[in-house]
């Protein structure tokens, strides 16, 4: 019996040595890493002739606190981690094709800073409460943060995309903030159900931006935004706040802010064709100081001026 307690204490020790252990491995110049069941916590650089993924707070990669990969320039960067509270962070990665980084399960934080991606780049959560931070890069493709069901933070600053920007929040309380930033294609922000904080300034757009907020009592704050076609922004059911300051659409502009008794302020806002707003059913305001369309202006359903 004293055996068999020791051989059962003796595997449990040696699974938990095992755990916190993710592996990174280098294939034809793409740079993959996998997570464990454990909240890891890694760290991805670039340096002179190679590339560096470093553990930190007890993750090993490779067995090692750290591992160095001696390479030509990198073509894909992939992080894929498992359940756990995990924190992967890509830092100083240029000139490289796809960049792809998946949370899992578990309350995430995905962090990608001074990259440069001539390809696409992904950000994906899954169950839980994460957070994404995409600021200082570049992406000569599309960008797409998508963080699945849970509470979510998405910070993107002072970034480049080639075609289109998409992010994806879950069914609870979301909370983004873009800002300083130049999308070639699309804007289009989903923060589905929950009580929603949307922050944009200075944003400009090749064709649209969408803000679509879905149900909740959501707070739209935009401060800069111009786009190449259009802009719409749909706040859902509930009671919500806008408020819109030096936007412009070079096409058509519409606010739809739905059921409850929502408030909407302009100023400085237009449209080269039509510009309009409806205020939905419940009893709401508009403060407008400056709200115009080049060709139809439409205000709708408001109760209160």
């Amino acid at each position: 019996m004293k055996n068999l307690i020791f051989t059962i204490a003796s595997s449990m020790v040696a699974a938990v040595a095992l755990g916190n252990n993710v592996s990174a491995e280098l294939t034809s110049n793409d740079l993959n890493i996998y997570g464990d069941a454990f909240s890891n916590d890694v760290r991805v650089v670039q340096i002179v002739g190679g590339v560096r993924v470093i553990g930190q707070n007890g993750t090993l990669v490779n067995g090692l606190p750290s591992v160095t990969f001696r390479t030509g320039p990198l073509v894909n960067v992939t992080g894929l981690m498992d359940s756990g509270n995990d924190r992967l962070a890509f830092v100083a990665i240029g000139n490289i094709g796809d960049i792809n980084m998946e949370g899992g399960q578990g309350d995430d934080q995905l962090i990608l800073t001074r990259a440069a991606g001539q390809g696409n780049v992904t950000l994906r959560g899954e169950e839980g409460n994460d957070r994404a931070v995409f600021t200082d890069s570049s992406a000569a493709g599309d960008v797409i943060l998508d963080l699945g069901i849970g509470a979510n933070v998405i910070n993107a600053q002072r970034f480049t995309s080639g075609f289109n920007f998409e992010a994806f929040g879950g069914d609870l309380n979301d909370n983004f903030n873009i800002g300083a930033s130049t999308v070639g294609g699309s804007l289009s922000l989903n923060a589905d159900k929950g009580n929603d904080i949307v922050n944009i300034s200075n944003v400009m757009t090749g064709i649209s931006a969408g803000i679509f907020t879905d149900e909740g009592a959501d707070r739209v704050t935009v401060s800069g935004l111009g786009a190449g076609f259009d802009v719409i922004v749909s706040t859902g059911a509930q009671n919500d706040i806008v408020s819109l300051t030096n936007v412009s659409a070079l096409a058509n502009l519409e606010v739809n802010l739905d059921e409850g008794n929502d408030t909407l302020t302009t100023s400085s806002v237009s449209a080269s064709f039509d510009a309009k707003a409806i205020g939905g059913s419940g009893t709401d305001r508009f403060r407008n100081f400056g709200f115009a369309g080049g060709i139809k202006t439409e205000v709708l359903e408001f109760e209160l001026f």
